[in-house]
Order: structure tokens, then sequence, then C-alpha cells
């Protein structure tokens, strides 16, 4: 009997599954999921969504009206929602502001071009909002990425995406300032981050 040849090393290199958008909508409309579990898919990735608080879920909404009411008509807000960035990446950014009128997407998510601002809110989440995430959003060039840091009670305001990971500018907020609010969110961060 012959023996199969197998490249030393090949069985540690083939452990991860790779999922993409295609495979992941045929498992969900198996069932194999529960309906309580909710995950997101980054990089061929699959990873499991955190739980929110009703601090965590009031500041999204908070910010996600502010920063509509800052954009004016001009775009919208949506949140815990997927964002289409490639056939192996649909994050869930906690709010995306996309360019344009709900209406413009129609049956499909917003992608790349339709996205002005992501912003991520982290207390448990710090290795995939400040890694990961920082570097898809930078690979798809969305213009800008806010992570508003629970735990440091800070924003990181990222801009001018470079395409490869890094972004041109990143300008870190302490003071409770947040660009286009017209509100200091520290009193709101601070009961969020006692809640996590």
């Amino acid at each position: 009997m012959a023996a199969i040849g197998i490249r030393p090393g090949a069985a540690e290199e083939n452990r991860e599954f790779r999922w993409t958008v295609d495979k992941l909508r045929f498992v969900e409309s198996t069932g194999f999921f529960a309906p309580d579990e909710e995950y997101e898919l980054l990089d061929g990735r699959l990873l499991r969504k955190m739980g929110q608080t009703n601090a965590h879920a009031a500041l999204l909404a908070i910010l996600a009206k502010a920063l509509e009411r800052s954009f004016g008509t001009d775009a919208y807000a949506q949140w815990n929602h997927p964002i289409h960035l490639s056939d192996d990446s649909e994050p869930e950014p906690d709010i995306a502001i996309i360019r344009g009128d709900p209406e413009d997407l129609g049956a499909r998510k917003a992608g790349p071009d339709d996205i002005v601002l992501a912003v991520e809110v982290c207390f448990t989440t710090h290795t995939l909002d400040f890694g990961d995430k920082k570097r898809a959003y930078s690979r798809h060039r969305i213009p800008e990425y806010w992570i508003v840091d629970l735990d440091a009670e800070r924003l990181h305001v990222l801009t001018l995406p470079d395409g490869e990971g890094g972004w041109g500018n990143e300008t870190v907020i302490e003071d409770g300032a947040i660009p286009r609010l017209d509100r200091d969110l520290r009193p709101l961060l601070k009961k969020v981050k006692g809640e996590a």
C-alpha cells in the first residue's frame, strides 16, 4: 500500500476554516445557529458579537442621533447592522454613517463607497477594535473611524486611510469634546463603563 505524501506542517496550516458571506448565509439558512447567537464576519473569520447593556444601547442611540443631525440630509445613521466590505467581511460597526438616503441602498448592505464614518464603542473589545477592525476599515478606505474607548474615557478619531491597514491621522480626544456633537458625553460614558 502506497503512503500518501503530506507536506510536513500542512495539517497545522489548514486548521482554520475561512468563511465567506455566501457560506455564512447558507449555514444561517439551515438554522444551525441559535436565534440568539449573533456573529459578524471579518476577514474570513466568524466572530461572536458581545452583548450590550442598556446604557451601551442608550449611548449608541444618542451618538447615532447626534451624528445624523450633524450630517443633515446628506447621510443617515444605522447601528448594529452589517456593512459589506468584501466577500469575506461583513462586520457590524456599532454605528455607521451612510451617505445618502436609506432608500438608495434598496436591499443591499452599505459598502465602502456608501460609508462616511464607522464607530465602535469598546470596553472589552480593544484588541478587535484597535486591531483587526482598524486595519479592515483602512484597507477598504472607510474615510473616518471612531473608537470610543470606555476604559480610558477617550475618543480616537482616525482619518486618511492608506488602503493598506494604516491611517494617516489619529487624534485622541480626552476632554469630552466629541467632533460634530453638541454635548459632552463623559457622564454617559462613565455610566456605560459602570454597567459593562
